[in-house]
């Protein structure tokens, strides 16, 4: 009998024990998804502090946008006389650009009243980090008061293609697994597919050397739609000619991505006639065919292991 009583004792002791760490797991576990990471910040510039960063973010563009139009423009210059407006010199081959986290988020607050309008019935403070080589978008979700996480790392693979990699979705400082939200990724899939089939067909290249709306939504359909299933796209980013018109735009070639030190940085190099002639076949061809080789940051990698 005091053996059936001892057994008896340490089968209780043991469940007890059991549903004490279960206790604290899920104790642990909503403490901190409820806890704020420590690089979400909101409200931290004043208004004076946010116009600055602001109008450094523009000038910055403003350089990059401008170098784009002389790229495209310096081809027509060379092939008839001289003016004495024209530059006397051919625009540089590549171009930088660096943008800071402080004016990162200083562009998101002149454009978070039209994201919240349409979204803000269920997000709040909408806040962009770049966090361990990460580029993070973070939102506060109002049905739960957490921080819901989106950690992005822009890369050149060795193909010297681009991908926009998808490492992580976090609810606080914890990591939601992947099982979980790979529903709603396969929702945004579906939902970009007849997107890019209604533009494809119509993507073409204005008198101007812009590239009209048609291509800069193919090509940004694209290459969600191959970050999201893992795969490597066209190196190749489309630079507005104006920071109020962001519907058309020069395409240009990324050659380098850093992200460190609470800045991201990019150079670029202008495409040349062959290559802006392969872009167009491929933004023009339906998902799953590859017409020509794609767009890489090096010349010597363009032929090789072309992607959808």
């Amino acid at each position: 009998m005091k053996k059936k009583r001892s057994w008896l004792k340490r089968l209780l002791l043991g469940i007890t024990l059991l549903l004490v760490l279960i206790a604290v797991g899920v104790a642990t576990l909503a403490y901190m998804t409820g806890r704020s990471p420590s690089w979400y910040r909101t409200n931290v510039m004043d208004d004076k502090t946010m116009t600055r960063n602001y109008d450094s973010a523009l000038v910055k563009l403003g350089l990059m946008q401008n170098w784009a139009q002389d790229q495209s423009n310096w081809p027509h210059r060379t092939a008839r006389p001289r003016v004495d407006t024209d530059p006397a010199t051919a625009p540089a081959k590549t171009q930088s650009i660096s943008l800071t986290e402080d004016e990162l988020n200083a562009v998101l607050w002149k454009e978070r009243e039209k994201l919240l309008e349409r979204y803000g019935h269920a997000i709040a403070d909408p806040y962009i980090a770049i966090h361990e080589g990460h580029i993070v978008l973070a939102v506060t979700h109002k049905g739960t008061g957490r921080v819901v996480s989106v950690h992005v790392a822009p890369k050149i693979d060795e193909q010297g293609l681009f991908i926009l990699s998808v490492d992580s979705l976090m609810a606080g400082s914890i990591p939601i697994p992947k099982a979980l939200w790979s529903g709603y990724t396969d929702k945004v899939s579906g939902a970009l597919k007849p997107a890019l089939d209604a533009v494809r067909d119509n993507a073409a290249i204005e008198t101007d050397g812009t590239w009209n709306q048609a291509a800069v939504v193919a090509a940004r359909c694209r290459l969600v739609l191959s970050s999201l299933n893992g795969k490597s796209d066209d190196a190749v980013l489309f630079l507005p000619p104006d920071p109020k018109k962001l519907e058309n735009g020069y395409p240009v070639k990324i050659t380098q991505i850093k992200i460190e030190n609470q800045t991201m940085s990019l150079v670029v190099i202008p495409l040349d006639f062959e290559e802006q002639q392969r872009l167009l076949l491929r933004l023009r061809a339906p998902i799953g065919e590859s017409p020509a080789a794609p767009i890489a940051s090096k010349a010597d990698q363009q032929g090789n292991n072309a992607t959808p």
